[in-house]
Formats: structure tokens, sequence, C-alpha cells
């Protein structure tokens, strides 16, 4: 089995929402995307993924509310020790200039120093969503790997 793209949300509408962008407006196919209603439901994935030779291209990791960030922070580094080709791209309800409290930092300042990719703050879904999507795939080796994507 292989994902171009494991969506992370507690929330099935979020999945649900970034699944739609990807396969109508990024032309991902269906079975090229999987979700995890969590972070270690994400790492559990991808490790079996990995463990029978498959291949995960990118993961998208909604930081919902109450996620003080130790769930990403997990995931993140997990995928730096284990699985650094894999990019992960986090979206938010967070504007990317927020602050982060008692860092001194933006929100998306943190999350790359912690090792995400980019971070799209909720409006800016759709096709920066892909877009970034794709850059994230290129990067990671994934549509050179599968013979390219749409």
């Amino acid at each position: 089995m292989n994902y171009a793209v494991l969506i992370v949300s507690p929330q099935p509408s979020m999945r649900q929402n970034t699944r739609f962008a990807l396969e109508k407006v990024g032309h991902f196919p269906s079975h090229e995307i999987g979700e995890a209603a969590n972070g270690d439901e994400a790492i559990t994935t991808i490790d079996d993924i990995v463990a029978k030779s498959g291949r995960v291209g990118a993961v998208i990791h909604d930081l919902g509310m109450r996620d003080k960030g130790a769930e990403i922070k997990r995931l993140l580094d997990h995928l730096k020790a284990n699985h650094p080709s894999i990019p992960v791209i986090v979206t938010s309800i967070y504007d990317s200039k927020a602050a982060v409290q008692g860092l001194g930092l933006s929100v998306a300042e943190a999350l790359l120093r912690a090792g995400a990719y980019a971070h799209i703050p909720l409006g800016e879904k759709g096709n920066v969503l892909v877009g970034w999507v794709n850059n994230a795939l290129e990067a990671s080796g994934y549509k050179a790997w599968r013979g390219g994507l749409k």
C-alpha cells in the first residue's frame, strides 16, 4: 500500500474537506489518500506501510485548538528520526504570524523549527494546499518513485 498523502485530524469533517480538496482540485486518486485520527495513529500507519515496503509521500496534519503542540511535536520527532524524507504540512486555525505563548515565535516559525515542511492557515486551503502538497511530493521523491502524479 502507498499513500501520496496521509491526512491527520481528530475531526472527520476536516479530513473529508482536505480529501475533497486533494481529489477535486489536485486530481489525486482517492486510493492514494489515507486518513488518521491523531498523530499516534499516523505514526502507526506510516510505520506499517514502510515496514511492508510501501511509501507515504507527505503528511497533512491539522493542528486543532485542543492540540497544544505535543502531538504534532511527537509526530515530527518520529518522522525526523525514522522517516526523514516524509514532509509534514501543518494546517491550523492559527494565522502564521500568531505568537506561540512563551516562545517569542510565530506559529509558523515554531512549526518550521520543529521540522514541519510548511504551515498553512485554515482559510488558505484548496489551491494553496494542493500546491504545497505537490511541492512536498516532489521534495520527498514520491512523484519520481511513482512515475509521476497529476
